[in-house]
């Protein structure tokens, strides 16, 4: 490689080949990266990535303790947005009807962490009473099967939603639904 085309380090990468606008380097780590001849010049392109991982690992940024890589961080921020953000598309089931988070979980992600705790395999979060906050008192982790069965169209038909009885009674859902709506036995 020509020494007057390029430098042959920059940061953490070595210039191994110099291919017209780009140059293949290895990085200190010993992952090759291709970047662009004018970033590798400039001394933009420093490392692989490896770099900013390491410097985020050894100075993460101020009160963040890398919360945002926990599992449930996008349920919390999933939350936020149907709540708050009128872009959002289920803004208007949500904050466009007056479902907000309480005021500690709105602001701090490791409050509803704290009520909460870990989700079981597979669970959803769930509000209890469809027209409340998502609060404390009003949230619990349950089943895809129990969190529909508890949506403001369900259908209960003598406290038990439609689709349940449909079920115990070994009756299509459909059909339970025809009955419902003609008067009829749902399971008869």
């Amino acid at each position: 490689m020509n020494k007057k085309s390029i430098p042959q380090r920059s940061g953490r990468l070595l210039a191994i080949e110099d291919r017209g606008s780009h140059v293949l380097c290895l990085c200190d780590c010993n992952t090759e990266r291709l970047v662009l001849r004018h970033n590798f010049r400039a001394g933009i392109s420093r490392s692989c990535g490896c770099l900013r991982r390491d410097t985020l690992r050894a100075n993460p940024p101020r009160g963040s303790k890398m919360l945002h890589k926990h599992p449930l961080y996008g349920v919390w921020g999933s939350i936020k947005r149907r709540c708050y953000s009128e872009s959002c598309r289920d803004y208007a089931r949500y904050g466009g009807r007056g479902i907000v988070m309480s005021d500690d979980w709105r602001v701090s992600f490791e409050a509803f962490l704290a009520d909460m705790g870990d989700r079981p395999g597979g669970a959803q979060i769930d509000r209890i009473d469809n027209s409340g906050p998502y609060s404390k008192e009003n949230c619990r982790w349950s089943s895809p099967r129990e969190n529909s069965n508890n949506r403001r169209n369900t259908i209960v038909v003598d406290g038990e939603p439609l689709a349940m009885m449909a079920r115990r009674l070994g009756v299509p859902y459909a059909t339970a639904l025809w009955r419902h709506h003609h008067g009829r036995a749902i399971g008869g």
